[in-house]
């Protein structure tokens, strides 16, 4: 990722995998249940949908199926391909942070005691090239799928399902536990491993003052009690904060514009061409809005909640969490 003050690294995830694959053992137990799995995939052939099994020691993918189907690309093949092989179709405005969650994802399996075969499960939406020129929304399912016999995990199985042509959706990282609720702590975990990735310069600062903290805590409040993230409760909420501290919409507006310029800042390929306007409309037209000084409310809210539903404005508030706890102490 090109920024000379900040850029997303996994150098530091990848070290610790490492260290994974050098001491757990790769026998799996029940292998020729997994093999009766797999058959069981084939022959129900899902409409629309494919399947990789990435295995930890080789870092690679071991098996897949209908790939070539259903994205199009006859003449490649996965098996063999590095784990996270699918990043080579994925629009490189969210690829960077699709490896971060990938990675995190995967070391937060390694580190857990006690994974259950199937149940736990990451899930996160992407966006994949077709070969015939196209973006598609696909949802991608991960869930540990070889386990050795100290119950560690060394294969997984990913499940990737058309949904739409894809039309700007966010990525929504989540993950479900054993009893396929969602899983807070765990996504905790996982947004705090996100979160190392972040490097920046030794003379960066970040642009975000505690009021604008504040009302990033703010909409994670919402979500918490159950609001949905709409343009509509974004717009109610910080307009009551607004009032509240005696600022003008316009300043409010502002406080906006510079969340999606920090965030932005973040984002590979952060300079959306027009080609990329259809995909990515409420980002594209929030930043050529900053750009030109422009204070779009409209644009402005809709591009927060993608970035929010992607996952982004989390890391960044554990980032900001982070330095309150320090300046308590």
């Amino acid at each position: 990722m090109s920024n000379k003050n900040v850029s997303l690294q996994y150098n530091d995830i990848d070290k610790a995998l490492q260290k994974y694959r050098s001491t757990v053992k790769s026998g799996i137990v029940k292998e020729k249940k997994l093999e009766e799995f797999r058959k069981d995939l084939q022959s129900f052939d899902h409409h629309e949908q494919w399947y990789f099994e990435m295995d930890l020691v080789s870092q690679s993918i071991t098996w897949s199926y209908a790939f070539e189907k259903w994205l199009g690309y006859q003449d490649e093949e996965p098996k063999g391909k590095p784990l996270d092989y699918i990043t080579r179709y994925m629009h490189p405005f969210v690829a960077d942070w699709y490896k971060c969650f990938f990675r995190a994802m995967i070391l937060f399996f390694t580190q857990k005691e006690g994974v259950v075969h199937l149940k736990p499960r990451f899930v996160i939406n992407i966006p994949l090239l077709h070969a015939d020129g196209h973006y598609l929304l696909v949802k991608q399912m991960i869930m540990p799928f070889g386990i050795n016999e100290d119950k560690k995990v060394v294969r997984f199985i990913s499940s990737f399902s058309i949904f739409d042509e894809f039309q700007g959706e966010p990525l929504r990282p989540r993950i479900y536990g054993v009893d396929l609720k969602p899983d807070d702590q765990a996504w905790l975990t996982i947004r705090q491993t996100v979160f190392s990735c972040i490097k920046a310069a030794k003379n960066f600062k970040w642009n975000l003052d505690p009021y604008l903290i504040n009302v990033l805590d703010s909409i994670q409040h919402l979500k918490k009690q159950g609001v949905k993230i709409t343009d509509t409760a974004i717009e109610d909420h910080y307009l009551q904060l607004s009032k509240k501290d005696g600022l003008s919409q316009g300043t409010m507006h502002k406080f906006f514009a510079r969340i999606i310029k920090q965030v932005m800042d973040l984002m590979n390929n952060a300079n959306l061409t027009e080609k990329d306007k259809h995909l990515f409309p409420d980002v594209f037209y929030a930043a050529q809005a900053r750009k030109k000084g422009n204070q779009e409310k409209g644009d402005q809210k809709r591009a927060i909640k993608f970035f929010y539903e992607s996952g982004i404005i989390g890391v960044m508030l554990h980032h900001h969490s982070i330095i309150r706890q320090d300046q308590k102490q």
